[in-house]
């Protein structure tokens, strides 16, 4: 039960910081932040995508160059914020054992992922979104300066993490929870 508060925690941090990025001051106009807003009803993964098409348009860089960097946060987002946007849906919905959905095959898979919710996976993820925090908060705050001059020391810390962290689990990270 605690994993699952952790991972329902966690998810409202993730609400929290799209919120945080989205209203800073003086970057997004009234009617960005009503499509991204109409957009993220669909949801929150379709909120980031479109805040990151948003602001990569800003970006001074080549049409490639852009598109790179652009598919390159979406597939974190899929990765790190869909996944897991899923799971705290059905944690928030009651559904803490056995998830419900329209197929007999989803169901099974979110039953899975369900029970092996666990606490390193839940920490690995917040760092994951904790650097893809910093990315974004670059792209919007400083899409020709911070985000063009750190954008590939910052994936390199992101995917560095990553590979640092593919042999935790709960056993290896036991005496450090």
């Amino acid at each position: 039960m605690k994993t699952k508060l952790l991972a329902l925690t966690y998810s409202a941090w993730s609400e929290a910081q799209f919120s945080q990025i989205l209203y800073t001051p003086n970057v997004f106009s009234n009617s960005e932040i009503d499509e991204i807003l109409r957009v993220k009803k669909s949801g929150i993964t379709a909120g980031w995508k479109r805040l990151v098409k948003i602001s990569i348009n800003k970006v001074n860089a080549s049409l490639t160059e852009k598109s790179n960097k652009q598919n390159q946060l979406n597939t974190y987002i899929d990765t790190y914020i869909f996944k897991q946007s899923q799971i705290r849906n059905k944690i928030a919905h009651g559904q803490w054992i056995n998830a419900i959905e329209d197929t007999e095959e989803k169901t099974v898979d979110f039953n899975e992922r369900l029970q092996s919710l666990n606490v390193v996976d839940i920490m690995i993820e917040f760092q994951v979104h904790t650097h893809l925090g910093k990315i974004l908060r670059d792209l919007v705050q400083s899409p020709n300066n911070g985000f063009s001059q750190n954008y590939n020391t910052n994936i390199t810390n992101l995917t560095d993490f990553l590979s640092k962290s593919t042999t935790w689990n709960l056993t290896s990270k036991k005496n450090q929870l």
